[in-house]
């Protein structure tokens, strides 16, 4: 800040300042040995400023001065509001991942009750449990049926299914199979689920659960194994949308960090070596697939039509 001038009266001085805000041009006054002086906190004001104090100075009382006062609380007041706006704004865009309460995302914290009591009733994912055996994509007591081949007909995966048991095409999805399992399942369902579910709506989530967690779930069975389950497939799904969301759809407000899209595709291609023991690679697959395509969609459309 440099200081523009000095005036002896403190109530001359605030009516100066106000003049000097209603102008644009930002000063604070601070009593000294001569009277009040007068800073500028923008030194490229300063000059602008040194001129209106000797022109405020020969008639400190004209008339052009006196409702500087209530102008210039006007003009503070508004710039309150703004930086308290700004101050919400910035609040909204840190915490958008961390502080998402079940109140602004029901549904992904209900899908994550659901699999945490699921997890308890089928005694941690044992798949001779009842529950676990209700859950799957087809019953475990299916494989000593004579009449049923899983493993050479892929058709007879379908049997329970075709039996009427349609709730086999999305509750695989809430089965898990260990602790980590679940943990981990479960934390990237809340970073992404709640992050679409705050923005989207909860319809629109669970048209996305639906959608994804019945897609990946045939795949899997058809492709590799009936049995086994788990979210992953679905987060990978929600994780692909938010991906492209973030990259190319920069007025929806997704953002997702570098290092979690390094994470999540090298974990995919590291389940298909076998170390990590037996993973529903085709339910990622299938998951990644649907999350991507829907979140990148409504921009390929967009670019098609603005050429048409």
């Amino acid at each position: 800040m440099r200081q523009a001038g000095t005036i002896g009266s403190e109530t001359n001085a605030r009516r100066f300042a106000d003049h000097l805000l209603t102008r644009g041009i930002v000063a604070q006054i601070d009593e000294d040995a001569d009277g009040w002086a007068v800073w500028i906190r923008d030194e490229n004001h300063l000059d602008e400023a040194r001129e209106q104090l000797q022109q405020f100075l020969l008639d400190p009382d004209d008339p052009s001065y006196r409702d500087v006062a209530d102008k210039a609380s006007e003009i503070r007041r508004e710039a309150t509001r703004k930086a308290d706006q700004a101050r919400k704004n910035i609040i909204d865009i840190r915490g958008r991942w961390d502080r998402v309460s079940a109140r602004r995302a029901p549904l992904t914290f209900t899908a994550i009750a659901i699999c945490v009591a699921v997890f308890i009733f089928t005694n941690m994912g044992d798949p001779e449990s009842p529950t676990m055996r209700w859950l799957e994509f087809v019953d475990y007591n299916n494989q000593a049926d004579p009449n049923i081949d899983l493993v050479n007909n892929r058709w007879d995966r379908l049997v329970d299914i075709r039996n009427g048991q349609v709730w086999r095409l999305i509750s695989p999805n809430y089965v898990h199979l260990g602790i980590i399992h679940l943990v981990f399942n479960m934390y990237w369902l809340y970073r992404f689920g709640a992050d679409i579910e705050s923005r989207k709506g909860s319809l629109y989530l669970l048209l996305m659960l639906v959608v994804i967690g019945v897609t990946s779930n045939v795949a899997q069975a058809l492709i590799e194994s009936p049995f086994g389950g788990g979210m992953s497939g679905v987060v990978y799904g929600l994780f692909g949308y938010v991906w492209m969301k973030s990259n190319y759809d920069a007025g929806s407000g997704f953002q997702i960090s570098h290092f979690t899209v390094i994470v999540f595709i090298v974990w995919f291609f590291v389940c298909f070596t076998g170390y990590v023991g037996n993973i529903a690679n085709t339910a990622h697959g299938a998951g990644l697939v649907i999350g991507v395509a829907w979140g990148y969609a409504p921009v390929l459309l967009e670019s098609l039509r603005k050429r048409v």
